[in-house]
């Protein structure tokens, strides 16, 4: 038995007698990188570098939920500064997450807490998509300010 409770309601003084249940999350698909908050973002301009220009991939996807989104859109930012005529679709969506708790004290019933997240995911192609009036669709910046050689980002910032 177990009993939902959504994220609002769940009562911070009785979350102190559960323990979170570590949740395995699905594979990652091929191309598509999971941006982590806790990882720095340089990891991850590597990544998406090496995939572009060592494995010569058409496209790479960075995913990224809630507070990594906007590590994700720095990390977009710089590879389109590195990798000439990188075209970039952002998807906005949302996606709900159940986070499961066991009680730490007999007498309890496991319980789920519902929580939704804002998903960002950037698309970044070589190519054009087949439709580029698509919401979200950036077109590629000027040549001009694309600079392979480019250092390291890593300003000491997370």
């Amino acid at each position: 038995q177990m009993s939902t409770t959504p994220a609002a309601t769940a009562d911070a003084s009785k979350m102190d007698k559960y323990r979170k249940v570590r949740s395995e999350r699905e594979a990652v698909p091929d191309g598509i990188i999971r941006v982590n908050r806790n990882i720095q973002a340089r990891v991850f301009i590597d990544q998406v570098l090496e995939e572009f220009n060592t494995n010569n991939k058409e496209t790479v996807t960075l995913s990224s939920l809630g507070e990594a989104i906007t590590k994700s859109v720095t990390i977009a930012e710089i590879v389109k500064h590195r990798v000439k005529g990188l075209h970039q679709v952002n998807e906005i969506s949302t996606i709900v997450i159940d986070d499961e708790y066991e009680p730490i004290e007999e007498g309890l019933e496991r319980m789920k807490v519902s929580r939704k997240l804002t998903c960002l995911q950037i698309v970044l192609s070589k190519k054009a998509p087949a439709d580029n009036t698509v919401a979200g669709y950036q077109e590629p910046i000027p040549d001009s300010e694309v600079n392979p050689d480019a250092g390291p980002e890593d300003d000491g910032r997370r």
